[in-house]
């Protein structure tokens, strides 16, 4: 019986066999918890990745009209714009150059008018020389009588002096105003022009429906020109050809 209960009994275990095992089922819990938050990491971020591919795109800000160089009343580019003036100024200078164009583009858009319009006046009338003054006291880049008109554009906010007359963009705009106040008034666009151009407007009608064309033919010419090897001017000389037929 003593054999048997010596058998029975429970085998005897070392101190180091029972701190090495310790540090195995320490380093096997560490290697599990190292896996289950490699898991949780993982899920996390494919979670984060679905949501930014699924989510709606961002939302992109408007530009306005005459930043972008566009109008509403042209499909002409502002670039268009820059040419003409810079082909059609003697005294042109490219910082001018720009405040014109813009200027143009802005009020026109204002007041409902085409840029195409509100650059020939600018260049029949001034030929783009912000300081011209005519012999009825007209003044600036759309040739303003300030005798006529200058207690309604204070009125109305466009002027504050007198001497606003000559800053190309407060000129522009009070142009820009005075046009769509005669179109407004008037049964026809050539009487509105006659409002604004006063008594002798005849041939200042046929420059300004003149130069509407010629800004019209650059725009067309330098479309042509972009996808075309062989490179056209956009003005011709009329009257030479015209001899050679006779």
């Amino acid at each position: 019986m003593e054999n048997i209960q010596e058998s029975r009994a429970t085998p005897k275990i070392l101190t180091s066999d029972l701190n090495f095992g310790s540090a195995v089922n320490t380093y096997k819990y560490a290697l599990a918890m190292l896996l289950v938050l490699s898991l949780i990491m993982g899920w996390r971020a494919f979670t984060a990745t679905s949501q930014v591919i699924h989510a709606a795109p961002a939302a992109v800000p408007s530009v306005p009209l005459e930043a972008a160089g566009v109008s509403r009343h042209s499909t002409l580019s502002a670039e268009v714009f820059q040419s003409f003036v810079n082909q059609n100024s003697q005294r042109m200078y490219p910082r001018l150059s720009r405040e014109i164009v813009q200027s143009a583009i802005k009020y026109s858009d204002k007041y409902d008018l085409s840029p195409i319009l509100v650059l020939a006046v600018v260049e029949a009338e001034s030929q783009f020389y912000p300081f011209a003054v005519s012999k009825k006291d007209a003044k600036g880049l759309m040739q303003i009588n300030p005798a006529a008109n200058l207690q309604l554009l204070v009125q109305e906010g466009i002027f504050k002096e007198a001497a606003d007359v000559f800053d190309p963009e407060r000129n522009i705009e009070a142009g820009c105003f005075l046009l769509r106040k005669f179109i407004n008034e008037s049964p026809d666009f050539n009487t509105a022009l006659d409002k604004y151009l006063g008594g002798d407007s005849i041939p200042y009608k046929a420059e300004i429906h003149q130069v509407m064309g010629r800004i019209l033919l650059l725009g067309i010419t330098e479309e042509l020109n972009k996808t075309s090897q062989h490179k056209i001017q956009p003005i011709v000389k009329v009257e030479a050809s015209t001899a050679e037929h006779k």
